[in-house]
């Protein structure tokens, strides 16, 4: 078996959290005859004890023959994976909202009920389309298109289209964002010997009509990637006053829209962290500062950005001090973040 392979397993367990853990478990048992439970949490037991994966120690448990253990833990990943979309259906975050009013639609659909389908699809839709989850919205506008042209209900059938219309110029919108954002990263991050040469082709691609006009910009997460777009622009230039300005309102957009954009904890988490960066690039410790502690703070709640967070908030702080000559306090920040890491 391939190493890559090897690593996934390890790798999926190391990334759980303890509540994710203790809810695998129970969900095991629920799922598996008492026997092939005890062989799965074992194996579970065993990799997550160690700090580098080791097959070799795995097979000295004889959990089962040695050519019978692929299949035993390719049964444990997907397991894993089944637990994990259990846990996430039952959780109040807006993605499994709208996956289980899809699921439910699809239900109702096997069933041919097709006007409970259709309450399903409306809920789902309405939810989709404010908190801009563009492929559950096209999935559940064909789904209803679908059943509008097999009653020949004409009306809605053509209203759907333009809606389905819509969501696609939108969609094609942030796409398009999406690409130019990365094409300006693969050109800034070229060698400093190519920077001179550079400037032209970036400056040609920073005049494109979606970054020059505000207002091209259709959905909020485009707004925010022509900001992170325009900030990598800047900063190519060392323009870090203007590079301060579009980060400081792709925060301000973060803020007041936090529910909107998918993974908003680590959205929040790398977006004030480059705004810290290029306060201190500017010499506004001040800002910093203040942007550190609220940075700690967002540190402290629950969520998958959290441990990342709360080691480099330490590291941010420790930055600070060295930045404004208070070396002692540098000093305990550098010994928070051997214990954060230990």
């Amino acid at each position: 078996m391939p190493k890559e392979a090897k690593q996934e397993l390890f790798n999926l367990i190391r990334s759980l959290n303890k509540g994710e853990k203790r809810y695998f478990k129970l969900f095991a048992r629920t799922r598996s005859a008492h026997k092939d439970t005890n062989n799965y949490i074992r194996l579970f037991d065993a990799i997550e004890k160690q700090s580098e994966y080791n097959e070799e120690k795995i097979k000295k448990l004889k959990l089962v023959k040695d050519v019978h253990l692929p299949m035993l833990k390719n049964y444990l990943y997907n397991l894993i994976l089944e637990g994990l979309r259990s846990l996430k259906s039952k959780s109040n975050d807006i993605d499994s909202e709208i996956g289980n009013l899809l699921e439910n639609a699809r239900i109702m659909r096997d069933k041919g009920l097709e006007d409970e389908e259709l309450k399903y699809l409306a809920k789902s839709r309405q939810l989709a389309l404010k908190y801009e989850r563009w492929g559950a919205a096209i999935e559940g506008l064909l789904m209803e298109r679908r059943i509008r042209v097999r009653k020949e209900i004409a009306e809605p059938w053509r209203g759907l289209d333009k809606e389905i219309e819509e969501v696609m110029r939108t969609m094609n919108n942030l796409v398009e964002h999406y690409f130019l954002s990365r094409e300006m990263k693969l050109m800034v991050n070229q060698s400093s010997a190519a920077r001179s040469d550079l400037r032209k082709s970036i400056n040609k691609l920073a005049a494109h009509p979606l970054l020059k006009q505000e207002n091209k910009s259709i959905s909020l997460e485009a707004q925010r990637t022509r900001y992170l777009t325009l900030c990598n622009y800047y900063s190519f230039l060392e323009d870090y006053e203007n590079s301060h300005k579009v980060l400081s309102r792709a925060m301000d957009l973060v803020e007041s829209n936090f529910t909107i954009f998918e993974n908003p904890d680590m959205t929040y988490a790398i977006g004030l962290g480059n705004l810290i960066i290029v306060q201190f690039q500017l010499r506004k410790y001040d800002d910093a500062y203040e942007n550190i502690y609220k940075y700690r703070a967002f540190a402290k709640k629950k969520g998958s950005a959290q441990s990342f967070s709360t080691v480099y908030s330490s590291i941010f702080e420790t930055y600070y001090y060295l930045r404004t000559a208070e070396f002692e306090k540098g000093v305990i920040c550098i010994k928070n973040i051997e214990k954060e890491i230990q």
